[in-house]
């Protein structure tokens, strides 16, 4: 039988007057013995701030103490939030949360504990009401079953309540849960959510955290990570060099086409920039020519553990529904929906094609679908914050939706098979590039704290115009006419060659100078990216004519 706690708390205190909560006895009713000093303050001896000068507080045989965890709130974040770099929580408010540990002693005379969640209804009721209609709460089966639970009914429950909010409340943690990933700003700081941690200029963070419903399968959504190098970690700056180092040999000279390895590096380092990624990546061919093990390459710096995604395991896949994938991009960094087009009949293929393609100008325009509720109320609009990447046998039908895409041709042999195989290497063992990420992350809080978010978004936007006019000049020398698909082809090139960038200036933190190497990976981005609307222009031709000698 579980020993009960025979507490009592003497009080006569002054508001905010600091008093000791003693412990009369601990026993077994059943043995009689008294339990170890050790276990006894483990529990008991904690200081309390006094109930409003109250007079005094008496528990006794409540079976069980509490504490305060943490409490907090879920917030949601628009992109004008993350540009002004500021929240208003008031206005952006969800739900609010909140972690209470109860402990008793077991029959063995040992200390146990469990973690009750819910809501910050918590904190103002009775135990024995919190999980009943209207104040859902998860309490584990532990502590449900123990025979003091709940402990204190009625009013007797709301005293014991106070306490716990008393209990040790100098270590009650506040935090902020986001329902997006990405960068998120709180009392001067910035923050880089994924889907397990929050990362800041002095690494992983407790302030802020993903909330627990992002909006898409958890077991997709807490994959979507960076591996972090301690930032106290005697080695950490070779790490990073050696790491960028790695990272530049194989994904620039990774394809044995011009410009397609510093497309995929671009587009894994992309989502870190403070400006949202306005361009999709396209990637087109026949089967098994290696649009997925592309994608998975890009993936591989967003995974905290290396092997977590391959050519067979991606993010998104066909069978999303529009909603789902709208969900997707709106609150992940970074989205791959894989082989978009095959279907079971021709109908529903070419459905799925008209889909993506609405997709790519919502991810070119920034905009949402609104959405209004069974009574009327406007939903929160999705707004697309993600990296995309698309992967189909087929470009799009429509002309208008190829331009607002960055389209990469796939063959066999497209590979260079001996960079391949390191890129393979470090996707599925090292993780090279989830550690650059992490690190270029950091880079940029320290960077906004040490001068500001706005500041730190201005540059970014310089930087861009700057790369923009130097792709028009180059696209221009493709021999393109048009003069919207130029400008529509440089602003890609812009917004993509970002990307490359932030890991110029992260190589520069620790002394390395890979300018050269930059320099050059955006000339050949950007020819890539008008060569690649080229072949698609040319594969049009040639599928009309073939229509036409059919036809004949």
């Amino acid at each position: 039988m579980l020993g009960h706690v025979k507490m009592a708390v003497e009080a006569n205190v002054v508001a905010d007057e600091v008093v000791e909560v003693s412990a009369d006895s601990v026993f077994d009713p059943n043995e009689g013995q008294v339990f170890n000093e050790d276990l006894r303050a483990d529990l008991f001896d904690h200081k309390v701030y006094g109930p409003n000068g109250e007079g005094d507080l008496v528990f006794e045989e409540a079976g069980c103490i509490g504490r305060v965890l943490s409490t907090g709130y879920t917030v949601d974040i628009t992109q004008y939030d993350r540009m002004r770099g500021e929240v208003n929580l008031a206005e952006n408010i969800i739900s609010t949360n909140a972690d209470i540990e109860v402990s008793w002693v077991d029959s063995d005379g040992q200390a146990d504990s469990a973690v009750v969640n819910g809501t910050q209804k918590l904190l103002t009721t009775s135990p024995e009401k919190w999980n009943t209609y209207g104040n859902p709460a998860y309490i584990p089966n532990e502590l449900m079953k123990q025979s003091f639970w709940p402990p204190m009914p009625g009013r007797d429950g709301i005293k014991w309540t106070k306490l716990a909010k008393a209990v040790r409340s100098d270590e009650t943690e506040n935090s902020i849960s986001v329902t997006k990933m990405g960068w998120f700003h709180s009392n001067g700081e910035s923050y880089f959510v994924t889907g397990n941690k929050a990362i800041g200029a002095d690494g992983a963070s407790n302030v802020v955290r993903p909330a627990k419903d992002l909006g898409i399968a958890p077991s997709v959504a807490k994959r979507i990570d960076v591996e972090l190098v301690p930032q106290e970690s005697p080695d950490r700056s070779e790490q990073m060099v050696a790491d960028i180092t790695w990272i530049i040999g194989v994904f620039l000279h990774l394809f044995n086409v011009l410009g397609y390895g510093a497309l995929l590096l671009a587009a894994a380092l992309r989502p870190v920039v403070p400006l949202r990624p306005e361009t999709t990546l396209f990637l087109v061919g026949s089967p098994a020519s290696g649009k997925s093990l592309a994608a998975s390459l890009v993936m591989s710096g967003w995974q905290a553990e290396a092997g977590t995604w391959n050519e067979k395991s991606l993010p998104g896949q066909a069978l999303d529904t529009n909603a789902y994938g709208e969900i997707a991009r709106s609150a992940t960094p970074i989205w791959v929906a894989d082989d978009i087009a095959p279907a079971t009949s021709e109908q529903l293929a070419n459905q799925r094609l008209d889909d993506a393609q609405d997709t790519v100008r919502s991810q070119t325009n920034g905009s949402a679908k609104g959405r209004s509720s069974a009574s009327g109320k406007a939903q929160v609009l999705r707004e697309p914050q993600s990296q995309l990447i698309m992967t189909a046998e087929n470009a799009f039908k429509v002309a208008s939706a190829n331009q607002r895409a960055v389209i990469m041709n796939f063959f066999q042999g497209i590979f260079n098979e001996d960079k391949l195989a390191s890129a393979k290497s470090f996707r599925d063992y090292g993780n090279q590039l989830s550690r650059v990420i992490g690190y270029v992350i950091e880079h940029i809080a320290l960077e906004a704290k040490v001068y500001d978010w706005r500041t730190e978004v201005a540059e970014w936007q310089f930087e861009k115009r700057t790369i923009h006019e130097e792709a028009l000049k180059t696209i221009k020398e493709t021999g393109i006419k048009d003069r919207g698909a130029v400008e529509r082809f440089a602003a890609q090139a812009a917004d993509l060659s970002l990307g490359l960038r932030a890991l110029e200036q992260l190589a520069q933190s620790v002394g390395m100078d890979i300018s050269d190497e930059i320099d050059n990976a955006i000339k050949d981005l950007i020819v890539a990216i008008g060569e690649g609307h080229s072949d698609y222009k040319n594969q049009v031709k040639v599928k009309c004519q073939l229509q036409i000698l059919m036809i004949g």
